[in-house]
């Protein structure tokens, strides 16, 4: 699958804008290692695509999750720096995150074999 959408963010400096998609199981629990997230995004009033792809190699997936998010910068960015040093992050406590054209496509699937 793929999820696309269109994005504009206005007022922010730390937080980003961020697409997710998951499978569920039927009983609506989230798979491990499904989630997929789009870079998170700071567009400064311009609107942006976004893609995540997800394959669809788990024979549990039943449904499919989307998430619009907003996330403070402690959020979304990558692990803490070596030593155990904790970095100060700054907060956003007025903007916006706008998301439209959000789109599930199921990708073709393709399989070629030969008899020679």
């Amino acid at each position: 699958y793929a999820v696309t959408a269109v994005v504009r963010t206005d007022g922010l400096r730390e937080a980003r804008a961020v697409l997710a998609a998951r499978f569920l199981d039927k009983d609506g629990n989230a798979l491990e290692d499904t989630e997929a997230r789009s870079t998170p995004l700071r567009t400064d009033g311009r609107w942006e695509r976004v893609r995540v792809e997800l394959p669809a190699d788990d024979a549990r997936a039943a449904f499919l999750q989307l998430e619009l998010l907003l996330l403070q910068s402690e959020l979304w960015r990558a692990g803490a720096p070596a030593g155990g040093a904790r970095p100060i992050h700054g907060q956003d406590f007025e903007g916006a995150a706008y998301f439209d054209d959000v789109t599930v496509e199921q990708l073709p699937r393709v399989e070629l074999w030969t008899d020679a």
